[in-house]
């Protein structure tokens, strides 16, 4: 199971795990830009009734 090339392995790993990373703020990011999009309109619409 020892591999010689444990470096690139260990490096490649770390890269994934970052990529993730970036994926899971980007997603986390686009969730709540969307919750507030939400909450806006639901606030505007609500503004619009009352008039």
């Amino acid at each position: 199971m020892a591999n010689p090339k444990g470096g690139d392995a260990m490096s490649l790993l770390e890269l994934c795990l970052k990529i993730l990373e970036v994926f899971v703020k980007m997603v986390s990011i686009t969730t709540g830009l969307l919750t507030l999009r939400n909450s806006w309109k639901k606030a505007r619409n609500k503004k619009n009734h009352r008039q």
